[in-house]
């Protein structure tokens, strides 16, 4: 993709360019989208985000991937990856609302 670039290279060059720290999820084979994650001062990631819409409006295929709605349920981590597993897959994983009972450092 323009955003991607071959082996990352659009992402690497728009990251330094700007200074953000930019990530793409990976390849989910049931999706042609991914997602892009920007982190950064506030005038480097309006940078980074302006190129990246930019990079998206340009598509000649955009009209083509547009899909708002989906037949299947993604998986809690799917878009993060193998990085986003438990350490221990055998320990479950909390609820968002048993959270608010919580102190961060119990939940850590």
């Amino acid at each position: 993709s323009t955003i991607i670039g071959r082996s990352g290279d659009a992402v690497r060059r728009l990251s330094e360019r700007t200074s953000c720290r930019i990530h793409v999820s990976p390849h989910v084979p049931q999706l042609q989208e991914r997602l892009v994650m920007v982190a950064g001062e506030h005038e480097q990631l309006v940078d980074a985000t302006v190129s990246i819409l930019r990079d998206i409006q340009a598509d000649p295929h955009l009209r083509d991937h547009m899909r708002f709605e989906y037949d299947f349920h993604l998986p809690l981590g799917t878009w993060a990856g193998i990085k986003a597993l438990p350490v221990d897959p055998d320990v479950p994983l909390l609820d968002p609302k048993e959270t608010e009972r919580h102190t961060k450092r119990e939940i850590i």
